[in-house]
């Protein structure tokens, strides 16, 4: 049993070694991000009013929370429409600047929670689509503060390169999420993230689909990040005659 044990350890020893190896000096992805953030999403909006807004309700806690975050670029707009508002946060992390994981830490489940909000409905792998565009599966949530309180309508996404990240297996926390991180994405999580959270204080409905605003919003989120690749084509051959 022990040299069984050895040998798993070397194994897995063999395999990191060759993981850090293909990390620093044979892959090495680009930034995608051209311009800033808070230009290339409109701040104008047909049929809405907008306003950016501090991470935080005091420079003091802006600072706090940019140095917690590391990221290297971040927006949060508030789009305005009558009684209707909706809140848009995007975050970036360049290659290699932050690792997936405490990315993720920063997710409404874990931060928002800690900060006194209350999970009331949720729901995973939401199909969202802009402008036709299938989007990668959304996380829906909705939040209050007290029993009883307005409710906080959340999507959100987190994505590394071109794949949405989401540490869950069939609806529960995958415990073993940690190694398959390392193994899937690398140890110095090198891929470029973005982070997309968008928040209403009445239910999304169609609102993406029916509001011309809305519709440009998602479609200038889907052109940056959201946007799902088109599913790799099929290796099954069509039967002889198939029309």
């Amino acid at each position: 049993m022990k040299k069984i044990l050895l040998g798993l350890g070397a194994v897995i020893a063999v395999a990191l070694i060759g993981v850090i190896i293909r990390q620093e000096y044979f892959y090495h992805p680009v930034s995608t991000l051209q311009g800033e953030l808070a230009e290339i999403i409109s701040p104008d909006l047909p049929g809405w009013t907008s306003e950016d807004l501090p991470l935080a309700d005091s420079p003091e806690m802006q600072e706090r929370t940019e140095q917690i975050l590391n990221f290297e670029q971040a927006v949060y707009r508030v789009y305005k429409q009558g009684d209707r508002e909706i809140g848009v946060y995007v975050a970036y992390w360049k290659p290699k600047q932050m690792p997936v994981r405490q990315v993720e830490a920063h997710t409404p489940d874990i931060c928002w929670v800690r900060n006194g909000w209350h999970q009331r409905e949720a729901e995973e792998g939401v199909s969202l689509s802009a402008d036709g565009t299938p989007l990668h599966p959304a996380e829906y949530r909705a939040y209050n503060r007290q029993e009883g309180g307005n409710l906080t309508y959340v999507y959100y996404w987190h994505t590394v390169g071109d794949t949405i990240y989401v540490n869950r297996t069939v609806g529960e926390w995958d415990r073993l999420d940690p190694i398959k991180t390392v193994f899937r994405y690398g140890l110095d999580q090198m891929q470029e993230q973005y982070f997309v959270r968008i928040s209403s204080n009445k239910p999304f409905g169609e609102i993406f689909q029916t509001d011309p605003g809305m519709r440009e919003l998602m479609k200038e989120l889907a052109d940056i990040t959201l946007a799902a690749p088109p599913p790799p084509p099929s290796d099954q051959a069509a039967p002889v005659g198939a029309s």
